[in-house]
């Protein structure tokens, strides 16, 4: 039982760190109704604290819209701000 136990925690501990297993794990965190969108709000905090703070420095937006992508700890934000930085600099 504990060996069965000790499997499944390290199979999912490494699909975790795999960038499709990530990606899977983190849209169904953001699903689950309550948890999701404090796990959603506690993200946009930190990347608007980040790009506020990058931004008042003098970095430019382009680099601080890379940078902040991944304060986010969340793949699905994280893809969205890459797709945000790639529309601000097609223009």
């Amino acid at each position: 039982m504990c060996l069965c136990l000790a499997s499944a925690g390290s199979g999912l501990r490494r699909y975790r760190h795999s960038d499709i297993g990530r990606r899977v794990l983190d849209r169904l965190v953001l699903g689950i109704p309550v948890l999701g969108v404090i796990v959603q709000k506690v993200a946009v905090a930190r990347f608007c604290r980040t790009l506020a703070t990058l931004l008042g420095a003098g970095v430019p937006i382009l680099e601080s819209l890379e940078t902040t992508a991944y304060t986010t700890w969340n793949a699905v934000l994280e893809d969205a701000v890459v797709g945000v930085r790639a529309a601000v600099e097609d223009g």
